[in-house]
């Protein structure tokens, strides 16, 4: 079985090799994130990955 996941990229303002990925609890999806993830993108310029895990947003799956 295949399942689709689906997550959000935003590479830093500025060429950068650090990443954070932030992931969300038990019943939520990856765009709650956004307001950490803007910490970390516009106070410490790291290039930011939001999954879904699977049953969650716009993840295939139960």
């Amino acid at each position: 079985m295949v399942l689709d996941l689906i997550g959000y990229y935003l590479p830093a303002k500025q060429t950068a090799d650090k990443l954070v990925i932030l992931t969300h609890g038990y019943l939520g999806h990856a765009k709650q994130m956004g307001l950490y993830g803007q910490y970390y993108y516009e106070e410490l310029g790291f290039n930011i990955f939001m999954p879904n895990a699977r049953g969650h947003g716009k993840s295939g799956g139960d």
